[in-house]
């Protein structure tokens, strides 16, 4: 009897602490998610730097503009939408819709046009998940560190493609970081083409630096730049290097 009557206790006491784990709520369930900061998908804009460099003794610079504008483009005229939406994120309010799932509502306009937007994000363990839809189009989904230091992000030109991908991780401390820009779409010629952007905190040297791979003409280019001096330099394929002074000149 004594017998039958421990095994009975044992098992709802078994019963009782598997009931009580399933009723434990994720303990990421109340936490909002912080927004990762808007250099992890925001390309250094240099479409400034040299502003009257149309002479013969600015060939270096113009080069170097001209390779970064192609990436430059895609992400600020093809990913308008979901770049004008982030950045305004922060100032939206979020609303808790259910355990471990929090979303942005609002509305951007880019020139003439207005677009719905929903920014939705939850947690997988200590991951940050991302989705953001456009005019109920999913045009962007990503990941995120808990703690902002890394994440992933994808472009989608409608909900189906997926175009551009980043991997990307920041320091916001010193303002330091690496960007990694790649065209994943399998229709477009460029497809598996990247461009790796890396801000240093470095005062004598280059901090800011490019590395860009053109498939379709099999083309790899590194760029280096100063933000102190404005003088830089890049070079094709890992031949010679060209350089550029202060003030932009050939050098």
């Amino acid at each position: 009897m004594k017998s039958k009557l421990a095994k009975v206790l044992f098992w709802f006491g078994t019963i009782g602490v598997l009931v009580t784990s399933a009723c434990k709520k994720d303990p990421q369930a109340s936490v909002q998610p912080i927004l990762p900061p808007v250099e992890s998908m925001q390309m250094l804009d240099l479409s400034s730097m040299g502003a009257d460099i149309q002479k013969s003794t600015y060939l270096n610079i113009r080069y170097a503009k001209a390779v970064l504008a192609v990436w430059h483009n895609a992400l600020t005229v093809d990913f308008a939408w979901q770049l004008a939406a982030f950045k305004l994120a922060s100032s939206q309010k979020v609303v808790r819709v259910e355990d471990n799932k929090w979303t942005w509502t609002y509305t951007v306009q880019v020139g003439a046009l207005q677009s719905d937007i929903v920014l939705t994000a939850w947690f997988v363990g200590q991951v940050i998940h991302w989705e953001m839809t456009v005019n109920n189009e999913k045009r962007l989904e990503g990941t995120s560190t808990s703690g902002q230091a890394n994440g992933t992000w994808m472009f989608y030109k409608n909900s189906a493609t997926a175009y551009m991908s980043v991997v990307w991780a920041y320091n916001a401390s010193d303002k330091t970081g690496k960007v990694t820009y790649k065209k994943i779409d399998p229709s477009d010629v460029d497809s598996d083409s990247y461009l790796i952007m890396t801000i240093t905190n470095q005062t004598t040297d280059s901090d800011v630096t490019f590395k860009c791979y053109h498939k379709s003409i099999s083309s790899s280019i590194d760029i280096q730049w100063s933000r102190k001096t404005k003088a830089g330099s890049y070079r094709v394929n890992d031949g010679a290097w060209k350089f550029w002074d202060n003030l932009y000149k050939d050098n």
